[in-house]
């Protein structure tokens, strides 16, 4: 149990150490602790309400970041990794503590509760998996520092490969949840808008001597995975329809089937090392069945055209399709 206790905290330090807000709120608490005790003996408790209030707060941040960091922990092994939860706590923690590395609680509740002011994206970026989506988003990000105020979306995963590029909304990332109404969430303020907006305008009219072209204020997503999912086009028309925002630019990026097909088989194979790596050794067999992961590049191709698969797809596309008709006609 103290060798359990020791790894977690541990692991608390290395992801505060690493940026991440909620073990950075935890290191802060349990500073805190021992400081309030203190305040708490001296004879003038001058300061002992002001303690407790911070005390409090602090407590009551990290109680809803943990809460919804386990969430994510469970919903991430078994439906994104693709594995089982293992058995005991203590073969919990090296997979747990990897994730509270990786994941950002905080900052999902805090867009979540402020998704009604903030915009929707102008630019989507519609690849497969391999086909060069990360690159493009990357030179759409380095527009920033030229003619374009381009601004990244969230990403819940803080990953140099992930963060800055995707936001993972319409695959299920969040929970599951997928409601258009909340993808908002992912993209900068409408007063963050506003402010690049009016600073490029100003900055024009004040300049007068010198012909100043504004910034264009943009910001995208990047999801290799929208492409061909059964579900993304009924969602994104969604959310743009009950925005009343202009509909995006579309930029799809697609790659030799045969090459693209041989790079997605290394990496599937990798995110399956990664995830036994992290102590998630057996197979969710009841999302995807038996047959996955294939053991052969051919087995890959005849699951991805099995029976199914092909149901699965179906019945999303279904699903998605029938409900968009309905609130159409409604």
């Amino acid at each position: 149990m103290i060798s359990s206790m020791l790894y977690l905290l541990r692991g608390v330090l290395e992801a505060a150490k690493g940026g991440q807000r909620l073990p950075q709120c935890t290191v802060i608490l349990l500073l805190h602790l021992p400081l309030h005790c203190y305040i708490l003996f001296l004879p003038q408790n001058d300061f002992l309400k002001t303690s407790l209030a911070i005390l409090s707060l602090n407590f009551l941040v990290n109680l809803a970041g943990y809460i919804l960091l386990m969430k994510l922990y469970r919903h991430s092994v078994k439906n994104i990794f693709n594995k089982e939860l293992p058995p005991t706590i203590a073969e919990c923690l090296p997979s747990f503590c990897a994730h509270m590395s990786l994941l950002r609680p905080l900052e999902i509740i805090f867009r979540f509760c402020t998704y009604r002011w903030r915009v929707l994206p102008d630019v989507l970026v519609l690849g497969e998996v391999r086909c060069g989506t990360t690159s493009m988003c990357e030179q759409l990000a380095l527009l920033r520092h030229r003619s374009v105020d381009c601004h990244t979306p969230f990403c819940l995963w803080a990953h140099p490969e992930l963060d800055n590029k995707e936001t993972f909304f319409f695959v299920g990332h969040y929970l599951g949840n997928v409601s258009p109404i909340y993808y908002r969430m992912c993209f900068p303020l409408k007063i963050t808008k506003w402010f690049s907006e009016t600073k490029s305008k100003l900055i024009k009219s004040v300049i007068f001597w010198r012909e100043i072209t504004p910034k264009p204020f943009i910001t995208f997503d990047g999801c290799a995975q929208y492409l061909t999912s059964p579900s993304a086009p009924y969602l994104i028309a969604e959310a743009y329809r009950n925005s009343n925002t202009p509909l995006p630019v579309l930029i799809a990026c697609v790659r030799d089937p045969k090459d693209q097909a041989m790079s997605w088989w290394k990496y599937e194979n990798n995110a399956i090392a990664w995830g036994e790596g992290m102590g998630l050794k057996q197979h969710n067999t009841k999302l995807r069945g038996t047959e996955y992961p294939p053991k052969t590049f051919v087995n890959a191709v005849v699951f991805s055209r099995g029976k199914r698969v092909s149901e699965l797809y179906e019945r999303a596309e279904n699903l998605f399709a029938m409900d968009a008709q309905i609130k159409k006609k409604i």
